[in-house]
This record gives C-alpha cells, structure tokens and sequence, in this order.
C-alpha cells in the first residue's frame, strides 16, 4: 500500500509488491498467490480470514510504503489467515540505492518466520541481475505500471518508460522483456498492427534472452510469439518447457504451459496444469469466461482451461483452431482430433513425445 500521500508514487509500491510476490514465488517450498488474484485485495479493507479464503492461502504478507526523496519506509507484517495471528512484523527504514538488498531481506524473514527449510540456492539465486543504474529501475517500475492500465495510452506511456530505461541501463533484461510484453499485448489488443509490433516484440525478447537465458518471464514471452506469429510449436514447447524448468511455481508460466498444451492436444496434461495454475491465481479464473465470444487471445486461461475440460469430457474427436492472431474456434471433429496445427501429422508427432518438462501433479 501506498501511504507516501503521492499518487504518482503508486507504481513505486506496486512494483516493490511484485517484485516480492516473485521473490517468494521463486522458492519451490512455498505456494504463493499470483499477482493477478492478490492485487484484488489492494487498498481494501478486507477481513484477512476472507483473503486467505478467497486466495487458499494459510499466511497473508501486507505492509505500507512511504517514499520521499530517496528515503523509504517500509513496513511488513506476516499474518496467519485462520487467526489474524503476527507471525512478524518490522519496518525498515532505507534509501533507494538499498532496495534489492531490502527485497533479499524481507524475503529471507518471511521464510524464518514459516520456519521453512530450503536449498541454499533458493534465497541467493536473483531472477535477474540487479539494475546498474537506480533511475533506469525507476523507469522500468513506471512502465511496468502503467502497462498495466491495459490501455493504448498506457501502453505508449510504458513504452516511453520503458525505452527509457533501457537508454540508461541496456543490460537490464527484465527491461527488455517487459517491453516485448507490451508489443505483444498492443497487437492482441488491437492497438498496433501485428506487422509492425511482432517484430519489435521479438527483437526485443531475444535481447532480453541474450542478456539472461534464465528469465522464465522472457522464455514465455517469446513461447507465446511462437505460438502466435510463428505457429511453430516446436519452438513454443522449448522455450514454454524452460521456463517451467526455472519456476514451476508461476501462474503466469502455468498459463502458458495449459495454453500450448491445448493448442496441440494434449487436453489431459493442460487440465492439470490448468489446475496448477488456477490453485496460485484462483481470481483470475473467476473473472474469466467460458464462452468464446469474450474470450481474450491465448492468454485467457480461464477460458482455456473451461475448454479443456469441456474437451476432455465430451470426446477425444475434438477440434479447436486459434486464428492467427488470437481469437478460438472450437467445434466437434469428424476427422480425429487436429488441435491448433495448420500440419495435423506434425501436430499428432508432437503430441507423441514424452513431455521433458518440470510438469505439476
């Protein structure tokens, strides 16, 4: 929460909010609700036992933050949802040019607190490298929020932030990942034809790949620019398949996952996956629909994961076709099952192989 009394600073707490949801989210032993279900609780006052309910989570991690200057304080409490029981609490006062060792920090008392034992890599390993400059962070925060807003204009105002950043800080994958997204869900949108955005979106992940092949975030980045401009499922399923390998435990790599597994068939393995998913992002499913007609791209698991299981229930014989950029038609087969490939023996290759990937039970 944002308590600076700066509405402008609300990107500040909402990014140092994810920042810490991917953090825990990252250590294999906890099963944490995704950003997506847990920013619905922002700035209400809700009942903590309903948030556990709503979110099937044991323990609920809040706090506030004040930020002036190069100043901060924040303030962090761990909460048992069953009882409203402090299992800690601290407030940290810093500066800016401390925040990742802040992040490292709060994200190690969490685990004290819950008593966990854990690999030694799990709290030494970053998803990525930290920034080298704090101004280029900030702006890559700044985008982050307002793509978020999911509008054209947001989406430009990421993208200035964004391009930004990079100006003063080209080695920051997470920079260029983010800006890859923001292409990628401009043409889903409608905003920007998919001729002009799918090559920015590819050059930019592919950058961001070469700067840390171990960011799950840009392997489903470009996983999904495979499915939808390439339609090369060979590739999807690599870059899909290593992301799972690096955080098995992300809703948003579970998502991806379900997705491609539908689009070549593999109903039964997206339905597990689907369900892997929906257990760390339950409210996002909540708010999405079964019918095809509202359905978003291929993102929209909720959707997708109705599908499968319709899919699954009704028969094998079953065919579901994206276009090319997005929107599914999905209708019963009389010719075997074909599931989103323009090459059905490849698909049915495809479909074959042994699954190498971290899969969820």
């Amino acid at each position: 929460m944002n308590i600076s009394g700066d509405q402008e600073q609300e990107y500040f707490s909402d990014g140092l909010t994810e920042e810490l949801l991917n953090a825990l989210a990252r250590i294999n032993e906890l099963q944490v609700a995704a950003r997506t279900s847990s920013f619905v609780f922002k700035n209400k006052p809700e009942d903590i036992s309903v948030i556990g309910r709503e979110l099937r989570v044991a323990h609920v991690l809040e706090g506030s933050v004040r930020k002036a200057g190069n100043h901060l304080r924040i303030t962090a409490q761990l909460i048992r949802t069953d009882s409203g029981y402090h299992l800690w609490s601290e407030t940290y006062d810093r500066t800016l040019d401390d925040i990742f060792k802040l992040q490292d920090q709060i994200t190690a008392a969490v685990v004290q607190a819950l008593k966990l034992k854990l690999l030694a890599a799990s709290l030494t390993e970053r998803a990525a490298p930290a920034p080298t400059s704090l101004q280029a962070y900030n702006l890559y925060l700044q985008g982050r929020f307002f793509a978020g807003a999911h509008t054209k204009e947001g989406y430009r105002q990421a993208i200035d932030y964004l391009e930004r950043a990079l100006k003063l800080d080209e080695a920051y994958e997470p920079s260029w990942t983010a800006l890859s997204i923001v292409y990628v869900d401009m043409m889903r949108r409608g905003f920007m034809p998919a001729n002009e955005a799918l090559p920015r979106a590819r050059d930019a992940v592919q950058r961001a790949l070469s700067l840390n092949s171990r960011s799950a975030r840009a392997h489903v980045a470009l996983g999904y620019i495979h499915m939808d401009d390439d339609w090369n499922w060979t590739a999807a399923d690599h870059d899909i398949g290593e992301a799972l390998a690096l955080e098995p435990g992300s809703a948003d790599v579970l998502h991806a996952a379900g997705s491609l597994d539908l689009t070549l068939g593999r109903v039964s393995e997206s339905v597990r996956t689907f369900l892997a998913a929906l257990a760390r992002d339950p409210l996002r499913a909540s708010r999405s629909s079964c019918a095809p007609a509202r359905a978003t791209p291929i993102t929209d698991s909720g959707w997708c994961f109705c599908g499968a299981v319709t899919w699954q229930r009704r028969s094998s014989r079953c065919a579901a076709r994206p276009t090319r950029h997005g929107a599914w038609r999905a209708w019963p087969s009389s010719i075997g099952p074909c599931i989103g490939a323009r090459n059905p023996t490849r698909r049915l290759q495809l479909s074959r192989q042994s699954s190498k990937r971290n899969r969820p039970t």
